[in-house]
């Protein structure tokens, strides 16, 4: 469970001899959610699409762009995976930026999250 806890621990020799203790115990789970850091949309099968990863969203919003921070895709909802299309055209290989609009659905809280992807060819 997450959450803020504590716990009492009893040690005893069986005896007349015991002692108690307790402690204060904080348990945190991370977002756990993966965004990969490279992908290669070439149909084998394996890393064909950017997409967020995890067990603990549900994406908003996805939105690719180039270099310059032109709009490259835009997607929304369960779908949303960019498959290294541009304008009805293949992507160059190269760098691109991501923002990532998701829900934590255990808390409900919108989170963002932005960084970089390498479009291998």
């Amino acid at each position: 469970a997450v959450g803020n806890d504590t716990l009492q621990l009893l040690v005893s020799n069986g005896g007349n001899c015991a002692v108690t203790c307790r402690y204060f115990v904080e348990v945190e789970v991370p977002d756990n959610i993966y965004l990969p850091t490279a992908f290669s949309p070439n149909d084998d099968g394996r890393n064909d699409f950017f997409e967020p990863l995890g067990p603990y969203h549900e994406t908003l919003r996805l939105e690719v762009y180039d270099r310059w921070g032109g709009l490259l895709y835009k997607g929304e909802g369960i779908a949303a995976r960019w498959d290294g299309i541009s304008g009805g055209e293949p992507a160059t290989a190269g760098l691109y930026t991501y923002q990532l609009l998701y829900r934590d659905v255990r808390d409900g809280l919108v989170k963002k999250v932005s960084g970089g992807v390498m479009l291998l060819r």
